[in-house]
């Protein structure tokens, strides 16, 4: 390759011409007596924005003040689901299993991952059963709820149980 010129870019035209960009190209230095006409910016500081130290707590669910200057609190683990569940989920995992659980969904820290972290945990499976099967219904699939158990392999458990563990609404 040939030696590069800088060239002020009003100067520049390209008329069907091919263009070869190399990124590890090295940037020859500016004359002295150019120096004067570049500006030099002051490089962004963002992670001691205000609003983005707040979204980082609001994503993991640390404590933090919003922007009206409301004190929002840390979140904390839900009570399992009650003795009204068929599956017995609040005996398949212990507190300190669900506490665990409960502190890698939210040490995420992003809403993709922890909505990547909720897609592997479920699995969609197609009705089995259907009650009234001369109806017709728009529902297809059927959503099963996993959550690790102490042993690394995964427990079904209930919807109300996996959403009281993450401490997540259902929308």
């Amino acid at each position: 390759m040939g030696e590069s010129v800088r060239i002020p870019l009003e100067e520049v035209q390209i008329a069907n011409a091919e263009v070869e960009i190399i990124a590890d190209m090295p940037i020859p230095e500016v004359a002295p007596e150019l120096a004067g006409d570049f500006a030099l910016r002051r490089l962004r500081a963002e992670t001691t924005w205000k609003q983005k130290q707040r979204k980082a707590a609001r994503n993991s669910w640390q404590g933090y003040t919003n922007a009206s200057g409301k004190e929002i609190p840390a979140n904390t683990l839900q009570p399992p689901c009650a003795g009204e569940c068929s599956r017995k989920c609040g005996r398949l995992l212990s507190p300190q299993q669900r506490q665990v659980v409960h502190e890698r969904f939210w040490k995420l820290g992003s809403p993709a991952k922890q909505w990547e972290y909720i897609v592997f945990h479920t699995k969609r499976n197609p009705v089995v059963k259907r009650r009234n099967p001369g109806q017709n219904s728009r529902r297809d699939m059927t959503l099963k709820y996993y959550l690790p158990g102490s042993d690394g392999e995964s427990v079904q458990v209930c919807k109300r149980m996996f959403l009281s563990t993450l401490s997540i609404n259902d929308r």
